[in-house]
């Protein structure tokens, strides 16, 4: 979940600091530090923003697929302007199911998944930290909404689909799957999805060939099993331009790639972000015109 948040009062006076997420039973179920994204519509010398001393404000939150459907708060903290010092927003959960599916493995992708190895344990705990992290000024994305990474191909996977692996031997194991899987002819362009900066540029054991793209603080995009990656790390990529060639890299069974989006480490569902802009300049104006005229 992304949220907006805009304040009415200089930012100096008091800035948003933590946002958190509410039950009906006001239990918190999640939390996050907010970001300043001022800058998102500042560049814009139409926007309402320029020449004011109000702030715009980002809320990026993972929530769990398992959260229960029903009806929440989002409780944002040094919200400048109202007696309690915070602010409240209602945000309605919808309920939603899964696939489930079996995959069986041959003798090396099995070896892959089921046996230990230090480089395996390494490279996990390197991922971790990087999507756990988050860059204060990492504001890349624009307004708006994310692209498809390829054209063509079919969905051979969904984000969050249940799955069973079955392996030579009779044995199985069972994960979620945390992004989407797209099947496409090898060497298949691929583009990014959103405005960022390369982040990781890895050939790894279990994802093969990956890239790794930070677009917001703590919102990164995720590319695996790739053939070929034509950026570097720290390059800045635009929406839409070509950073590597599909493949089937590390642990998979034919080519296809495998595209998910992380949100302050958490996954999150990729076609969420496909759907409408990132931000709304023109509801963020209205907003803005009312605060500016009293309204």
């Amino acid at each position: 979940m992304l949220a907006w948040i805009i304040t009415e009062s200089p930012v100096t006076e008091g800035p948003v600091t933590e946002a958190r997420l509410v039950d009906a039973a006001g239990k918190v179920v999640a939390r996050t530090r907010c970001f300043d994204a001022s800058t998102m519509l500042q560049d814009d010398p139409t926007s309402i923003m320029s020449g004011t001393d109000r702030g715009l404000f980002g809320a990026l939150m993972a929530l769990s697929p398992e959260l229960p459907p029903g009806a929440y708060s989002l409780v944002v903290d040094g919200f400048v302007g109202t007696a309690e010092g915070f602010s409240t927003a209602s945000i309605a959960i919808g309920p939603r199911s899964f696939s489930r599916e079996t995959i069986h493995l041959d003798e090396a992708n099995a070896r892959i998944r089921a046996e230990r190895s230090k480089r395996k344990d390494d490279e996990a705990r390197k991922l971790y930290a990087l999507l756990s992290s988050v860059d204060e000024a990492a504001i890349y994305a624009g307004p708006a909404p994310f692209i498809f990474p390829v054209e063509g191909g079919w969905r051979s996977a969904g984000f969050g689909d249940v799955r069973r692996y079955a392996y030579p031997s009779g044995g199985s194991d069972r994960s979620v799957h945390n992004g989407i899987d797209w099947a496409v002819v090898e060497g298949t362009a691929v583009s990014a999805c959103a405005r960022g900066k390369v982040v990781m540029v890895a050939d790894r054991e279990v994802t093969g060939k990956t890239l790794i793209v930070e677009h917001l603080p703590g919102l990164y995009s995720l590319y695996f099993h790739l053939s070929e990656i034509e950026v570097e790390e720290g390059a800045i990529v635009d929406r839409g331009e070509r950073i590597a060639l599909s493949g089937s890299t590390g642990m998979a069974t034919g080519p296809h790639l495998h595209w998910e989006l992380r949100a302050k480490g958490g996954a999150v569902d990729p076609e969420y972000w496909l759907q409408a802009a990132l931000l709304d300049k023109n509801a963020v104006s209205a907003i803005m015109s009312g605060l500016i005229e009293g309204r």
